[in-house]
């Protein structure tokens, strides 16, 4: 497989992986208000979370952080605002978020062998 095609085989899986579980979410935003697509949005504060991220400001600054990261992989051109990832993480329905993340983690869970920790069960 040639270095072109595994990256793009690489890019498919990595949003497709994540995208298949948080596309649950419906985007909250005024639609004649929305610079950045509802999935780049998503896709990046998952990351940052994932990576560490447990409040807005180190959201945003990873986000920030990883920007060359984001536009090979999204096609993001510009770093969001903090306003943006905040008013977004408001008005996003925080059980449907807690679900898509809860399926993300057991899948990842899953493709890693890892058995549940005891609390889950």
């Amino acid at each position: 497989m040639s270095h072109l095609a595994q990256r793009i085989d690489e890019e498919k899986l990595f949003t497709g992986t994540i995208w298949k579980h948080f596309s649950i979410l419906r985007d909250p935003r005024v639609k004649d208000n929305q610079k950045y697509p509802f999935r780049h949005l998503i896709i990046a504060i998952v990351c940052s979370i994932i990576c560490g991220a447990n409040d807005v400001e180190a959201i945003v600054n990873y986000i920030d952080s990883k920007m060359e990261w984001l536009r090979e992989r999204l096609g993001m051109t510009s770093s969001p605002s903090y306003s943006t990832i905040w008013w977004l993480l408001v008005l996003i329905n925080p059980e449907e978020l807690n679900k898509a993340f809860m399926g993300f983690v057991e899948e990842a869970r899953q493709a890693l062998c890892l058995e549940p920790p005891e609390l889950w069960s």
